[in-house]
C-alpha cells in the first residue's frame, strides 16, 4: 500500500510539472496574440502606402497570363497547435508547380502527406511579432532571386480559410510622365518593388502568426484540462488508497490487542 501511495504522489508531481509547462504555453500565447495582430495593421498601412508610389512610378497593373508561377505557402513554425499543420499540408499537396514552404512545423507536416510537388525550398518562419521583420527580408530575397513570372502567396487567416493573392506579377503600363526622382527611377522602382514585397510578407507573415498563435492558445487549453482531470483522477485515487492504507493500519491494531 505504501508503494501505491508513493507510486501515485510521483505520478502527481509528474502531472504538476506537465501543468507548469501548459500553463507558460498559454499565458506566451495570450501574450503574443495582440503583438501579431498590431503588428498586422502597421504592415497593412504601409503596404498601401507603397503601392500608391509605385503605381506613380510604372503605372496601374495590367492582366496577363504568366508562363510560371511560384507558389508560396505560410504555415507553423513551432508545434503544439492542434491540426492546423496538418490542414494546411493538405491544402498544399494540391498545388502544382513551383513551391516554397515557410514553417519548420508547416514542412513537417507536409512531409507526411503524399503526393504534390516537392518544394523547392522549406524556410522557417517567426515564432514571435518580434521575428517578423527578418523573416520578411529572409523570404523577399529568396522571392525576388526565384526568377518566376508570377508569384502567389497563401497563407490562413482567422476562421478557417486560407487566403491567396498575387505578390508578384502582371505588367505595368508604362507612364508618358514619370515623376523626376534624384536616382533614376528604374533603380528608385526596383527598391520600391523589393520594399513592397517585404512588406506584403510581414502582412502575411503576421497573419499567419495570428491564427498559428490562436491554433496554439486553443491547444493549450485543452491540453490544461486535461491535465486538471488527470491530476483530479490521481488525486481522487491517492485518497482512496491513504483511506484503505488507515483501514487497514486500524484493523492491524486491533487485532493485536
Amino acid at each position: 500500500m505504501t508503494e501505491e501511495l508513493g507510486g501515485l504522489e510521483r505520478r502527481i508531481d509528474g502531472v504538476q510539472a506537465v501543468g507548469s509547462v501548459v500553463r507558460a504555453m498559454l499565458a506566451l500565447a495570450r501574450a503574443q496574440l495582440p503583438e501579431a495582430d498590431a503588428a498586422a495593421a502597421e504592415a497593412t498601412t504601409y503596404v498601401d502606402q507603397l503601392d500608391a508610389i509605385i503605381e506613380r512610378l510604372a503605372g496601374p497593373l495590367e492582366s496577363r497570363s504568366p508562363a510560371s508561377t511560384l507558389v508560396v505557402v505560410l504555415g507553423p513554425e513551432r508545434p503544439l497547435c492542434g491540426a492546423l499543420p496538418r490542414r494546411l499540408a493538405r491544402a498544399a499537396r494540391e498545388v502544382s508547380g513551383r513551391l516554397v514552404l515557410v514553417g519548420r512545423r508547416f514542412a513537417e507536416a507536409y512531409e507526411a502527406v503524399p503526393g504534390g510537388p516537392e518544394p523547392e525550398r522549406v524556410l522557417g518562419g517567426p515564432s514571435s511579432a518580434g521575428e517578423l521583420d527578418e523573416a520578411s527580408r529572409r523570404l523577399a530575397a529568396v522571392i525576388l532571386e526565384a526568377d518566376a513570372e508570377e508569384v502567389e502567396l497563401r497563407h490562413p487567416i482567422p476562421g478557417g480559410a486560407v487566403h491567396r493573392s498575387v505578390l508578384l506579377g502582371g505588367l505595368r503600363a508604362a507612364r508618358r510622365d514619370p515623376p523626376e526622382t534624384f536616382s533614376p527611377v528604374d533603380v528608385v522602382l526596383a527598391d520600391a518593388v523589393r520594399e513592397a514585397t517585404t512588406a506584403r510578407l510581414r502582412v502575411a507573415l503576421a497573419e499567419a502568426l495570428r491564427v498559428e498563435l490562436a491554433a496554439r492558445l486553443t491547444a493549450a487549453q485543452a491540453a490544461r484540462r486535461a491535465v486538471e482531470d488527470k491530476e483530479e483522477e490521481l488525486r481522487s485515487a491517492w485518497r482512496v488508497a491513504r483511506h484503505e492504507r488507515i483501514t487497514t493500519e486500524i484493523l492491524e491494531l486491533q487485532r493485536s490487542d
